[in-house]
């Protein structure tokens, strides 16, 4: 009884036992017990790896489409602020204030929950300064794509992902660029320029949005530059806007106002020029994201939208223009 006991406790049945299988101490012929062989072994591993080359996709696909939805509230809530600050102002708040005094991301600091970096930035200072550092240096997460990286290619400060709208020609709205008409934008420079007193140096307020705010776009998507690429670079003047003669992840080189502001190939940086490039005149950023066939935009109405990259070139450029007259039908984006 005892021996029977022992062979339930190593789980044998008895009576497929022999005598000769029991020692005498009870224990069992190793060359009768069974288990896995080393093919079968190797076979399990193997189907294990297949279905978990088979289930990554899958799981990175549905983060890839989590980090998009966050995105675009993101959006979402750069739209509100925009509107918030017009509710106080009366206007939309400067695209920027020359290369340097400050950008439209600034404006907007107390209504993303972020007072305290407004009142610590000093308006007239520019934001490379030590003064303004302890701002400028610090990541605005509402203002960051979570399927980009976290990138600070100049002395520390941050780049982000979302930029405003400067129409559809080019970042010094050109009223005649390569054939295309300017059709006026929500967002301008309000420097004033000696060497162009004619261009608009004020602040737009959504009543001049003539084409309608639910299809003229306020703020879309930009990549932050590897390296010391300046691209999403949006506290400096020059690149805080995106223009739409270029369109959406375009496969043109945008162009930035200085050679070491453009820095490609490097890592996964799109197509890029500089001004002095004589074939590319003036500066100009695409709208452009990590997501996979298009961008988050924001509209005036602030509604938040995913544009495909394959959207007509000039239903692209129409959504940019705030006076273009461009009749636009709901299923054109």
């Amino acid at each position: 009884m005892v021996r029977i006991m022992r062979l339930y406790v190593l789980g044998v049945s008895p009576l497929l036992c022999t005598g000769r299988d029991v020692k005498r101490k009870g224990h069992i012929n190793p060359v009768q017990l069974s288990g896995f062989t080393l093919i079968e072994l190797l076979v399990v591993l193997a189907v294990i790896a297949i279905l978990v080359s088979l289930l990554l996709p899958a799981v990175q696909a549905a983060r890839e489409a989590a980090r998009r939805i966050q995105c675009r509230s993101n959006c979402r809530q750069v739209g509100l602020a925009m509107h918030l600050y017009h509710d106080a102002v009366g206007t939309l708040p400067p695209g920027q204030n020359g290369w340097g005094w400050g950008t439209w991301q600034r404006s907007i600091l107390p209504y993303v929950d972020q007072g305290t970096m407004f009142n610590a930035y000093q308006p007239l200072y520019t934001y490379n300064d030590p003064l303004n550092l302890p701002v400028t240096t610090k990541r605005i997460s509402v203002l960051t794509c979570p399927s980009d990286g976290v990138r600070a290619p100049l002395l520390g400060i941050t780049s982000h992902n979302y930029a405003c709208n400067y129409g559809n020609t080019d970042l010094y709205q050109t009223e005649d660029f390569n054939e295309v008409i300017f059709g006026g934008a929500p967002f301008t420079d309000t420097e004033f320029d000696p060497e162009n007193p004619s261009a608009n140096h004020r602040t737009i307020p959504l009543s001049e949005f003539i084409d309608g705010t639910s299809t003229t776009m306020l703020v879309a998507e930009v990549i932050q530059g590897d390296g010391a690429d300046l691209r999403g670079f949006t506290w400096y003047g020059p690149s805080s806007g995106f223009t739409t003669f270029l369109g959406p992840n375009g496969k043109s080189p945008d162009v930035l106002t200085f050679p070491n502001q453009c820095v490609y190939p490097y890592g996964s940086n799109p197509p890029c020029t500089d001004e002095t490039n004589p074939a590319t005149p003036a500066v100009m950023l695409a709208a452009r994201s990590r997501h996979s066939g298009g961008v988050n935009v924001v509209m005036g109405d602030g509604s938040a939208k995913f544009i495909s990259d394959s959207i007509n070139i000039d239903v692209w450029r129409a959504l940019s223009t705030t006076q273009g007259n461009e009749v636009i039908g709901g299923n054109s984006f």
